[in-house]
């Protein structure tokens, strides 16, 4: 019995890596998001890399974005790990999944518009977050549920963060 709960962890883990998963913490990149590839390819393809947004010229579209979507949904936590687009409630990962797609709808290319999977300073463990980051020229920009503000990711108070990769998505990167 364990040694089929072992050889089936190993399958797993072969098969992530061989998708192009980066193993920063348990479970390779977030459950949520690895069903969001799987549902959506299209999502997680490889991509060429753009120049970084003009933060001064896209700054209240951002803000715009960030605060009707913070207001179109109503939080709940949801017990499977799923990224839903525009649903009537959800938890962070929904929130984040809304705006990218809002804003690659306006023309922000997806190299800009990227994913960080984070755990809280003082928060419990397993209670972690998901925020959207926008590669701007001015470092990145943190689109967030808890608050209506766009802040700089040296403002995120977290104990650990990782970003979907620039280049490809399912290279998952340590942010911290």
């Amino acid at each position: 019995m364990r040694l089929g709960v072992l050889l089936s962890i190993l399958l797993i883990l072969v098969a992530d890596q061989a998708s192009g998963s980066t193993y920063g913490f348990t479970g390779a990149w977030p459950k949520g998001f690895r069903i969001l590839c799987q549902d959506h390819p299209e999502q997680c393809q490889i991509r060429t890399v753009a120049k970084p947004v003009n933060y001064l010229q896209w700054e209240s579209t951002l803000e715009d974005v960030n605060r009707a979507v913070n207001r179109s949904i109503k939080y709940r936590l949801d017990v499977e790990d799923h990224f839903d687009d525009g649903p009537e409630w959800g938890d962070c990962d929904d929130f984040a999944l809304t705006k990218r797609n809002i804003l690659l709808k306006r023309g922000f290319d997806p190299s800009n518009v990227l994913f960080i999977y984070a755990h809280l300073h003082g928060e419990s463990e397993g209670n972690d977050h998901n925020v959207l980051a926008i590669r701007t020229d001015h470092g990145l920009k943190i689109m967030d549920n808890m608050t209506d503000e766009i802040y700089g990711f040296d403002r995120m108070m977290v104990d650990w963060a990782y970003m979907e990769g620039i280049e490809n998505p399912k290279a998952w990167l340590s942010a911290d």
